[in-house]
């Protein structure tokens, strides 16, 4: 019931970037050569908006399905916050991990999945939040903890996710559900309605699933932007259910 992807989206609601990877690394790219900051957890997440290879950024989007393409090549991420920034860039080098991460894309025309968020925003206080009214955008299946029962992880949201066309029951959403043993958990990674965002725009997204480390141990990455800050979140499920921040990297408040 899965297959093998690495699914990365950009900063804007466009096809997936699919590309087989063994290293995230988080650093600044000059033109001419690449720096990397060293952290605890190598790979980490920053928003994309242009896409290249060997750091030559480009507006055209690339797929390399997993196993192809020129081995060995890097592909950076440059998101441009504006001048004056020294920006950072994720930089993903094509190879191999140690355990392949395998997951499957459920599209987006999920009733069944539609109402989970609906009921899931009704929870959170949003009154009358319907599954007609649910745009779903990212919905895998995926083990992420190597137990045997697969997780979901689903992005979404109700109406506009910018401030001109907002409403209070306007939503973003990105939650993960798992199965420990027989007891059902909720996670919630992701959750703003449109009358806490009333300066700004908001949206989330899942940028990755992958073995980040090549340890043997799924990693997922997302990424939420808010008015006054934007960022992304690598996570680890352990096989006890507890889900772990394994690094946060943004700008802002």
């Amino acid at each position: 019931m899965i297959s093998t992807l690495l699914a990365l989206m950009t900063l804007d609601p466009k096809p997936p970037i699919v590309v087989g990877v063994d290293h995230m690394g988080f650093g600044h790219y000059d033109g001419k050569s690449w720096k990397e900051i060293p952290l605890k957890l190598k790979g980490t997440a920053v928003p994309m908006e242009r896409v290249g290879l060997d750091g030559i950024t480009s507006s055209k989007q690339i797929s390399l399905e997993e196993g192809e393409g020129p081995s060995g090549k890097n592909i950076y991420f440059d998101y441009d916050m504006g001048a004056g920034y020294d920006e950072p860039v994720l930089r993903v080098t094509e190879g191999y991990a140690k355990r392949r991460t395998k997951i499957e894309d459920l599209g987006t025309k999920s009733a069944t999945y539609k109402g989970f968020v609906a009921d899931f925003a009704r929870s959170k206080g949003v009154k009358g939040a319907k599954a007609s009214d649910v745009i779903l955008t990212k919905v895998i299946r995926t083990d992420l903890n190597g137990d045997g029962n697969p997780e979901v992880i689903v992005v979404a949201h109700k109406g506009s996710q910018v401030l001109e066309g907002a409403k209070k029951s306007d939503f973003g959403a990105t939650i993960l559900r798992t199965q420990i043993g027989k007891t059902v958990k909720t996670y919630e990674l992701f959750f703003q309605t449109g009358y806490q965002m009333q300066h700004g725009p908001f949206k989330n997204y899942l940028l990755a699933v992958a073995d980040l480390e090549g340890d043997g141990q799924t990693e997922f990455v997302t990424y939420d932007a808010e008015p006054w800050s934007a960022g992304g979140v690598i996570w680890r499920l352990t096989k006890a259910g507890k889900l772990v921040k394994v690094h946060e990297h943004g700008e802002g408040e």
